[in-house]
């Protein structure tokens, strides 16, 4: 298995299952994580975890998803599809999601595209684009 795509299996296994001491050795020191649809106040109005969008640097990423990790019961990723781009250092990926959003019990499931980029045998970019709507319903009280 190429390593990009090893590195996105062991990204996604290790944040299902909430493992998040595994998350440092996934990412550079200078990761980014950018999530499209949102800028910086969506991203707020849509969370229970403030954070910056995008989020700039391993120790801040790996905070976001310790700090954050009681906001689903549970959370696991299925990938789909994993296309490594010929010579270079991007994949992009198709996977969904199937949680169970802590705070109000509904379902939780969404479908995303990413652009991933990596350096030196680690993830630099995650590029997420995703439903904000499907997180609004299984948060929204009603």
């Amino acid at each position: 298995m190429d390593i990009r795509e090893k590195l996105i299996r062991e990204w996604f296994g290790a944040l299902g299952a909430r493992e998040f001491d595994r998350l440092p050795d996934l990412l550079t020191d200078d990761a980014e994580m950018l999530l499209v649809h949102w800028d910086q106040e969506s991203v707020n109005a849509h969370t229970t975890v403030e954070y910056d969008n995008p989020l700039v640097g391993r120790a801040a990423i790996v905070a976001l998803y310790t700090r954050s990790a009681d906001i689903f019961s549970r959370l696991t990723f299925d990938i789909d599809l994993v296309h490594l781009v010929e010579g270079g250092d991007r994949a992009v990926v198709e996977y969904r999601s199937d949680g169970i959003a802590a705070s109000t019990g509904k379902p939780y499931r969404n479908t995303y595209c990413a652009i991933f980029e990596f350096r030196d045998g680690q993830i630099r970019l995650w590029k997420e684009y995703h439903d904000p709507a499907e997180y609004d319903r299984a948060f929204s009280k009603d």
